[in-house]
C-alpha cells in the first residue's frame, strides 16, 4: 500500500492481514454510505468520513478519543499519536507482527 502524502517521497507501508481485512471492510461499509447519500455525498478520498462523505468533525473524534481512554482507565492525557507508538512497540514484540512492524514505521523510501 502506497501512503498519500505531502513530501516528494512516497514510500511504502506493511499492514498486518487483519488490519487489511478490516480495511476492506470499512471500503465496503463506505460504499453503502455513498449509496444511500446519492447526490449528497462529498468525495474527499476519506478512509473515514461522515456519512455524506464529508471530514469528521476533529472536535468529535477528540472526545471519543477521550472516552476510549476513560473507558479503558488511563488517567495519562494522551494523544492518538502516543497510541501509534504504543502499538508500535507492542508489536515489535510479538513473532508474528515483527515482519511488517518496522518496515510500517520507516520514513518514505
Amino acid at each position: 500500500m502506497k501512503p498519500k502524502g505531502k513530501g516528494k517521497g512516497k514510500g511504502k507501508i506493511a499492514l498486518p492481514p487483519p488490519l487489511i481485512a478490516l480495511l476492506k471492510l470499512q471500503k465496503e461499509a463506505q460504499q453503502v454510505e455513498r449509496e444511500a447519500a446519492g447526490e449528497r455525498w462529498q468525495e474527499w478520498d476519506l478512509v473515514w468520513c461522515m456519512p455524506d462523505g464529508n471530514p469528521l468533525d476533529a472536535g468529535d473524534d477528540w472526545d471519543e478519543w477521550k472516552e476510549i481512554l476513560k473507558e479503558a482507565d488511563i488517567d495519562k492525557d494522551a494523544r492518538v499519536h502516543d497510541a501509534r507508538h504504543t502499538a508500535a512497540t507492542l508489536h515489535s514484540n510479538r513473532a508474528w507482527t515483527s515482519a511488517w512492524s518496522r518496515p510500517s514505521l520507516a520514513t518514505p523510501n
